[in-house]
């Protein structure tokens, strides 16, 4: 029977470094993640189509949201986000489960993606960052990212 993949397993990384010497960061105390896949379409009515609007496939978008609580010394956290929008690099993300368990006392030991199991990956612009401390609160962020054009599904065999 399949299993229902818990999403408190599944990590953001950043990649970085070259095919095959990827080095994984998962992006540190992340509370949730979205991906969203999108396409447009075009308008092709004409005055023989009849009463409803047809249309045909158009581009695909990927998009997405990362929250997370702000620590100073992650190995990857709310730091590095904010310094990649001021970059203004596009950046190689990895959207998965990690190897390891998650184990909330050490999130720099869950730094292995799974691999072996479908991940989805593309490059992305950081196009905002959003740093929220409210009164006797956690301190959070949360950023957004667009795809460069570069995304894929991959269905390992």
């Amino acid at each position: 029977m399949s299993e229902v993949i818990n999403g408190t397993g599944m990590l953001m990384y950043r990649v970085t470094g070259d095919d095959p010497d990827f080095e994984y960061k998962a992006v540190g105390h992340a509370t949730s993640h979205s991906l969203t896949v999108t396409m447009a379409t075009r308008v092709t009515s004409t005055k023989d189509t009849g009463n409803y609007v047809s249309r045909e496939a158009g581009r695909l978008d990927a998009t997405g949201t990362a929250d997370g609580l702000s620590v100073y010394d992650d190995d990857f956290g709310f730091e590095d986000m904010r310094q990649l929008v001021t970059d203004r690099e596009p950046v190689l993300l990895v959207f998965t489960g990690s190897v390891e368990p998650v184990e909330p006392e050490d999130p720099e030991a869950n730094v292995t993606p799974d691999l072996d199991n479908p991940y989805a990956t593309g490059t992305f612009i950081i196009t905002s960052f959003e740093q929220s401390a409210p009164d006797q609160d956690n301190t959070t962020y949360s950023v957004s990212y667009e795809g460069t054009g570069d995304f894929e599904i991959v269905i390992p065999t």
